[in-house]
């Protein structure tokens, strides 16, 4: 939030400063797993690069279903 503020104070005036800056983004909390690169500024992230999850996405009908492996060691 802080570089979003100062970039925004760059363009003298009010509410038009804010059209030419992007919207922050808040990244954080997510696993990164089977070599996937986290993105470098992200606080609390899971990296475990040797597990593939097997994620499959399952349709049976009018449902569906997202099914994965979950690493034996991390909650």
């Amino acid at each position: 939030m802080e570089e979003y503020t100062a970039r925004v104070d760059e363009v003298p005036g009010d509410h038009p400063s804010f059209d030419h800056v992007s919207q922050p983004a808040y990244i954080g909390s997510n696993s990164y797993l089977n070599g996937a690169v986290p993105f470098d500024r992200e606080e609390g992230n899971l990296v475990v690069e040797d597990f593939d999850p097997a994620i499959r996405i399952i349709e049976e009908g009018d449902e569906v279903y997202l099914s994965c492996t979950l690493h034996p060691s991390k909650p």
